[in-house]
């Protein structure tokens, strides 16, 4: 968390809100790729010892290529 300045945000009880619909937005504000990507990649080791975090890691990943504002908001919320 203190690697992405997240050293102070709050817990929340699922890592993803219920009913959450991420689509590829082409017109979007398109986000850091290199940080999301690292974002990304710091999710998956966490996948060895927090096994629930896997639909949602996965979920995110898809994005990889063209990550929007949107994808960012629902990748700081596993975090």
């Amino acid at each position: 968390l203190k690697r992405f300045g997240m050293e102070n945000c709050n817990e929340v009880c699922s890592p993803i809100v219920p009913g959450c619909k991420l689509v590829k937005d082409e017109s979007g504000i398109a986000a850091d790729a290199r940080e999301y990507k690292q974002m990304v990649g710091c999710l998956m080791y966490l996948l060895a010892t927090r096994p629930d975090l896997a639909y949602s890691v996965c979920l995110v990943a898809r994005f990889m290529d063209r990550a929007t504002e949107m994808h960012v908001v629902a990748i700081k919320r596993i975090m």
